[in-house]
């Protein structure tokens, strides 16, 4: 293999990171606006920083990027495995952040702790 194949087969695999969200701000119409959010080593599932306030917009673009972001539920809804974030386009073209799959008692938007303004 030539060393122009080798950087092309490098370039070529995606390094994903993983965001734990432990708690959101939803606006009037439910959407989610702003969430407290942490990078996480995936193999030891420990925060690599510390929690960070971010707007939607910035977990919607590192769900574009491939990054993984799921939610983190208070432990008194039980140790069910916590539901990832997708982003969900509405007709008028707006993008907005939902959870992946079925709904699931206790592990909905409005479940996750909520953050003040």
């Amino acid at each position: 293999m030539t060393a122009k194949g080798t950087h092309e087969r490098i370039q070529s695999k995606e390094i994903v990171r993983v965001f734990a969200v432990s708690g959101i701000r939803l606006d009037g119409k439910g959407q989610v606006a702003d969430v407290l959010w942490a990078e996480v080593n995936e193999k030891s599932n420990l925060e690599v920083g510390g929690a960070m306030r971010a707007a939607a917009s910035e977990v919607i673009t590192a769900i574009h990027a491939g990054q993984q972001v799921l939610a983190v539920f208070p432990r008194t809804h039980g140790d069910r495995p916590d539901r990832s974030f997708v982003v969900r386009e509405h007709a008028d073209g707006q993008e907005t952040l939902a959870l992946e799959g079925p709904q699931a008692i206790g592990r909905e938007l409005g479940d996750l702790t909520a953050i003040q303004v």
